[in-house]
């Protein structure tokens, strides 16, 4: 008796588990995804079981890192870096907003860098 008691459990564990992994990946949130593979490990749930929820939370780890990038960029100034960190957010799909801030922001840079080489130019004349 003792061992189907047991066995139901590790299946109620399982299905809870399953049941926030789903919950997690609907929202993409990082914290609750880590959450989620731990409780899915700790009920015996497969690899296979948690792989989704994996890769989501190395997507959204990357859009993070792409995110916290593209901020230093903009406050740093340097037109190379800017573009490199707006090109790596676009290939990891960081929000529409930020995306935008910082092309406003290279064209603020861009647009600053042609005024000081006209500068330039006119001085060496």
């Amino acid at each position: 008796l003792a061992a189907p008691r047991r066995a139901l459990a590790e299946e109620e564990a399982k299905q809870s588990a399953r049941e926030l992994l789903s919950f997690a990946v609907k929202n993409r949130d990082i914290k609750e995804l880590g959450n989620a593979i731990c409780a899915g490990e700790a009920a015996g749930l497969r690899a296979k079981e948690l792989e989704e929820a994996r890769r989501v939370a190395a997507e959204e780890r990357q859009k993070q890192e792409a995110q916290a990038r593209l901020a230093k960029a903009m406050k740093g100034g340097d037109l190379g870096k800017l573009r490199a960190a707006i090109k790596a957010s676009e290939k990891v799909g960081a929000p529409l907003e930020d995306l935008e801030a910082a092309l406003a922001k290279l064209s603020e840079l861009e647009a600053q860098a042609a005024k000081t080489k006209d500068l330039n130019d006119a001085i060496v004349e």
